[in-house]
């Protein structure tokens, strides 16, 4: 019987014994994760100012519960300092900032007495300095926080890449103690007992790119887009979708009549910080010109609206070969610079964007622009490796582009290439000296829709400036059908008035051609001689101020224009009359 009741005593006893290990261990497993909760969040190890009491170390409270941090150490590997009560206790309560400051802070300083918040709590150390000698500027050291009963619980090697007076920062405070989550504070005299500056929002999704190929497409030709998402907030979002748009109107406001597609994205993409995905949509542009296309990513909740949107300014072309090149100065004189002017003979405007320009002995060519350069229809642009020179050297106005790296034009010939952002062939020019060759004047394309490269389509500029950049070339014909056409204007027209000169507008078919204009009166006299032999192109304007060859002016009566042209490349001769009246109110 005694032996019976002894060994169930021992198995009472031992009973008792195993429950009250496993609550001492689960005591201390418990402590043990509340004291995990403890992690160093900010070192100012560089302070401005005197370094001696303006360091400071940020402890932050991760978990649930309150910590009592009596008792705790905070070391830098060659010495340690207890952590104790600056005035507000030692109790760190959950998601509460702790800032370690120097005993000599209280004494000495008042930095950064106005941005730490009052919720904060300031605690301090029993030691003059943080660790043996204070925090060093010039060797990284790894600090420590030990709890009351000797665990490590946390610690962190700073770098010293630091400005004076900007810290070290963890940018997510419950993540690891690795240096990729750890960076330089962006805000002077760092964020001691706040958020860091570096830390980003609860929830953000944002963009981070949005690309389109091929840049610069045809109508109706497919285009991808490319929208790069990030989950760039701490937590995921609980819904997040995806919008693509066209700002038909261009009024930078987006409607629900302008979304091309709408994405619904897989959250588990994005369940941790840095997590990105890449969302791609096909569309074919129906139109050609600068279309306006905006990405938008819609989530909730969202910390951050700012990184919600992008655009990209999609130039669409009406065909490879809308821009061309139109005019080519490569033997200029001493004082003017080389240049090429460019035509959009298109009905819809060119965004010049990363367009480029080159000659034969350049393969990658020069960047026309590398922003938005925006080329009307019907317009001209000319290009130069020298704006001041041409602008000073031509007095009428006209749009330059001054292009870095501009090639240089071989005057005994060479080889000119425009290409797109997209890296095709625009236009390409392979001109000759024997196509044209006077310093000073230019080589224009007679006919815009005719070949680049036929010999034919180009000749001499008339100008008497000896060239027309930025306007209509002096050769260019627009089907003209054998017919001269010579319009006086005003016509009639009085000199000595407002109207004192009459502006004579003569086209006519031949290309290249010397020129004779004479003003005879109604008896067939020969009054004025206007042109004499010189060579003019298909579109040309002379002007009569109503005075003969002596300088007298004439009187009230109609006068007869005649015109007589003989083609320089065939010997074919033309003539042509027609009359204006001259007003003598004199």
């Amino acid at each position: 019987m005694t032996a019976l009741l002894n060994h169930k005593d021992t198995e009472f006893f031992t009973s008792r014994i195993m429950m009250y290990i496993f609550l001492f261990s689960f005591i201390l497993l418990h402590i043990h994760d509340l004291n995990a909760q403890i992690i160093i969040n900010e070192v100012m190890f560089n302070p401005a100012g005197n370094e001696n009491h303006n360091e400071f170390v940020e402890l932050y409270n991760a978990g649930s519960s309150a910590v009592d941090l009596s008792g705790w150490l905070i070391s830098d590997s060659s010495g340690s300092d207890i952590i104790i009560d600056a005035g507000s206790g030692t109790i760190l309560q959950p998601g509460q900032y702790g800032i370690v400051l120097d005993p000599d802070y209280f004494i000495n300083s008042t930095l950064y007495d106005s941005i730490i918040p009052p919720e904060a709590l300031i605690l301090t150390i029993d030691g003059p300095t943080i660790g043996s000698r204070g925090l060093s500027n010039s060797t990284p050291e790894l600090i420590s926080i030990v709890s009351s009963a000797g665990d490590t619980i946390t610690a962190y090697r700073y770098s010293t890449d630091n400005n004076d007076g900007f810290s070290d920062e963890k940018i997510i405070p419950g993540d690891v103690n690795e240096d990729y989550n750890w960076g330089n504070s962006t805000v002077y005299l760092g964020t001691p007992g706040a958020r860091n500056s570096i830390t980003p929002p609860d929830f953000d999704m944002r963009l981070t790119s949005l690309t389109i190929v091929p840049t610069a497409p045809f109508i109706n030709q497919t285009v991808t887009m490319s929208a790069s998402v990030q989950n760039h907030g701490i937590s995921p979002p609980e819904t997040a979708e995806l919008a693509f748009y066209i700002d038909s109107d261009k009024n930078g406001v987006l409607t629900q009549d302008e979304i091309l597609n709408e994405i619904v994205l897989n959250l588990s993409d994005f369940n941790e910080f840095g997590d990105s995905a890449v969302i791609d949509f096909a569309w074919q542009p129906p139109y050609a010109g600068n279309i306006s296309i905006w990405v938008s990513v819609n989530s909730m909740p969202d910390s951050n609206m700012q990184n919600n949107m992008l655009s990209f300014l999609m130039n669409v072309l009406e065909s490879e070969n809308q821009v061309i090149i139109n005019e080519i100065m490569y033997q200029p004189l001493r004082n003017e610079a080389e240049w090429i002017e460019l035509f959009n003979r298109g009905t819809s405007e060119v965004n010049l964007r990363n367009w480029r320009i080159k000659d034969k002995s350049r393969a990658e060519g020069a960047v026309i622009g590398q922003g938005d350069i925006i080329f009307p229809p019907g317009d001209y642009i000319v290009l130069t490796g020298d704006s001041i020179k041409l602008a000073n050297y031509y007095p009428l106005s006209f749009t330059i582009i001054n292009v870095s790296h501009f090639p240089a034009l071989n005057n005994d010939g060479d080889e000119i290439t425009v290409l797109d952002a997209a890296g095709r062939v625009s236009d390409s020019v392979e001109y000759n000296s024997s196509w044209g060759s006077n310093p000073g004047v230019s080589l224009e394309r007679i006919q815009v829709n005719a070949s680049s490269n036929d010999r034919n389509n180009w000749g001499l500029s008339t100008s008497h400036e000896g060239a027309t950049p930025g306007h209509v070339n002096s050769l260019e014909v627009h089907g003209i059908s054998g017919q001269v056409l010579i319009v006086p204007e005003p016509n009639p027209f009085s000199p000595g008035r407002d109207m004192h000169v009459c502006r004579i507008t003569v086209t006519q078919p031949l290309t290249q051609s010397l020129v004779t204009m004479k003003i005879f009166d109604r008896y067939g006299r020969l009054v004025r001689d206007l042109l004499r032999g010189e060579p003019q192109g298909s579109n040309f304007t002379v002007e009569w101020d109503g005075r003969n060859n002596n300088g007298r002016l004439m009187q009230t009566d109609i006068y007869v224009i005649y015109f007589n042209a003989i083609s320089t490349n065939s010997g074919r001769s033309i003539e042509h009359k027609t009359t204006v009246v001259l007003v003598n109110e004199r």
